[in-house]
């Protein structure tokens, strides 16, 4: 007889009403664009154009983030496994808060016509939860996740309907709406469900030397990747741009990330190399369209990559004493900074916008809505996404931790999944000293307390 944990029933009924109400939603709301069928066998250039960049941003989500995550000991399985639901549950529900929302804005509301470019916009929305997920690795137990999730793509549609719809405030790679909202909404949940002492001082909060390997392999997929996300949205004969500018600024966080890893901690941390390394494709994404100049996006990338790198190695005690571990200083630190350096990089490019001079001329206003004062909607666009983000984060762990259970056994894939004979579970022993199925200690400030007892 098979053995069920304690979180099968709730998981498979969440998931049995979603993809039932997704069913209905599909089958009567949504339909072909049927403008992507002329009387002609020649290929369709819309879709050439947006379907290269919907597939690399796939990969971005699936390999890059899905292995990036793993860094965590014991902690693997959970963490590609649900990052590949993740990415299959968040797009088919940001496909349909997107499509509300978009109808709310044009005030027509009937079939809805889904194309190519709405199909790109749906990835975005996992990239999302992806993001998030990071914040609440391995203290969640897989219902609460999808609750979240779900919650929190309500939330990022309802800001990028707010800021992008109504404010006319532009983010071409999601500096703002995206990396900002995720990295501060997934702070705030961890704030509304609460700290937990088994956490701060678990042997398995840390990595080990292969799961590192698998997390900087993730971190090399999305680094190539970058570009073509931030330029799928980019306006026709400006992607170009979008692509060099993100290749200059994520290339020189790369150098940055380096040598502050370094120069502040006397030899290079795999924590900063696999992570601020990417903070300049975040930081350039919003205005990665612009004239920005080569330089300018130079030295975006540089900030991000310095900037993060040194936070994150000289905060790092504080964050395990108040945390317990990487997981909050990660989403802080390496998306949520970047993205509100993002958010001013687009503020400061719009600020310096000229309609008399190259390369705008008559596309000004199709880059600039807002006119001369389009560096206030992107001011505006940070504080309303900071809000938002801060509130309904808050609120939604302090729901999910009412409405459900905690994992008794976090940080552990043995809890959720049929793991291997080689899996090497962490166990506590008499004395309360962590050891793995060896019997060695695990946790380099476990050893000393060992020889000495």
């Amino acid at each position: 007889m098979i053995k069920k944990n304690r979180y099968s029933s709730s998981f498979i009924t969440f998931l049995l009403i979603f993809e039932i109400g997704i069913f209905f939603a599909f089958g009567f709301w949504f339909d072909y664009d049927s403008s992507y069928y002329p009387e002609t066998t020649e290929n369709d250039p819309r879709v050439e154009k947006y379907f290269t960049f919907f597939s690399d941003t796939t990969v971005l989500a699936l390999m890059g983030f899905g292995f990036l995550l793993v860094y965590l000991r014991n902690y693997c399985y959970s963490a590609s496994g649900f990052s590949f639901l993740l990415v299959a549950f968040a797009f088919q529900w940001n496909l349909l808060v997107y499509a509300f929302f978009y109808q709310m804005h044009i005030d027509i509301f009937g079939k809805f016509k889904l194309d190519i470019e709405t199909l790109g916009r749906g990835i975005y929305g996992s990239l999302c939860a992806l993001i998030s997920f990071g914040a609440f690795l391995g203290t969640t137990q897989p219902t609460q996740i999808l609750m979240i999730i779900f919650i929190e793509i309500f939330f990022y549609q309802l800001n990028y309907y707010i800021n992008i719809f109504k404010l006319q405030a532009f983010d071409m790679g999601g500096s703002i709406y995206l990396h900002e909202f995720a990295g501060i909404f997934g702070y705030a949940v961890t704030l509304g469900l609460g700290s937990r002492k088994d956490i701060k001082k678990h042997p398995d909060i840390k990595s080990r030397y292969n799961s590192d390997i698998f997390s900087i392999f993730g971190t090399m997929w999305l680094w190539i990747a970058w570009p073509s996300f931030n330029a799928m949205f980019s306006p026709t004969g400006f992607q170009f741009r979008s692509l060099l500018n993100t290749i200059m600024a994520i290339s020189s966080s790369v150098i940055a990330a380096f040598a502050v890893s370094i120069g502040v901690r006397g030899k290079f941390h795999m924590r900063e190399i696999r992570n601020a390394t990417l903070t300049g494709g975040i930081a350039i994404a919003a205005a990665s369209h612009l004239k920005m100049s080569l330089v300018g996006s130079m030295i975006c990338g540089i900030i991000a990559g310095a900037l993060t790198s040194f936070l994150s190695a000289i905060l790092t005690k504080s964050f395990r004493v108040f945390y317990g571990g990487e997981q909050i200083r990660r989403i802080l630190f390496f998306h949520a900074i970047p993205g509100i350096i993002g958010g001013f990089a687009s503020a400061f490019g719009a600020g310096l916008a000229d309609e008399d001079k190259e390369p705008y001329k008559d596309h000004y206003h199709e880059f600039f809505p807002r006119g001369d004062v389009q560096y206030g909607a992107q001011l505006a666009a940070m504080g309303i996404t900071l809000l938002i983000a801060l509130i309904s984060g808050y609120l939604t762990g302090l729901i999910i931790n009412e409405i459900t259970f905690r994992n008794t056994q976090p940080l552990n894939d043995s809890e959720y999944w049929h793991v291997p004979d080689d899996f090497e579970e962490t166990t506590i022993d008499s004395l309360g000293i962590p050891r793995d199925h060896k019997g060695n200690v695990v946790g380099d400030e476990w050893v000393l307390e060992a020889e000495i007892k």
